[in-house]
């Protein structure tokens, strides 16, 4: 058997739900569920607009770092071009590569 390891890995942060999110999401289940369909990814959280490739260097970092920060898919959703344009996908990669030589 072959079973191929991803390259990098974004931790989950995977924590018991705080008690004002469990209230949120009981008290707007038609504006999650509306996001949920508008979405590409079909997740209850909108991918970003701006674009890596024209992001300034220190800004996407900022950014980079708070997606790291919140961990899970939503890393992937920092930058609108992430998933689909390998120059951008490279600033992602690189970020990530100097992340884990500080670790």
């Amino acid at each position: 058997m072959f079973q191929r390891t991803a390259n990098y890995s974004v931790p989950a942060r995977n924590a018991p739900l705080a008690p004002e999110f469990q209230r949120y999401i009981k008290d707007n289940p038609t504006e999650i569920r509306a996001v949920t369909r508008e979405t590409l990814n079909g997740m209850a959280f909108r991918i970003e607009e701006r674009l890596a490739v024209e992001t300034p260097p220190e800004e996407r970092e900022a950014i980079y770092e708070a997606a790291w920060e919140r961990g899970g898919l939503q890393f992937r959703a920092a930058f609108k071009d992430m998933m689909v344009d390998k120059a951008a996908n490279d600033t992602a990669a690189t970020s990530l590569s100097a992340r884990f030589a500080r670790s």
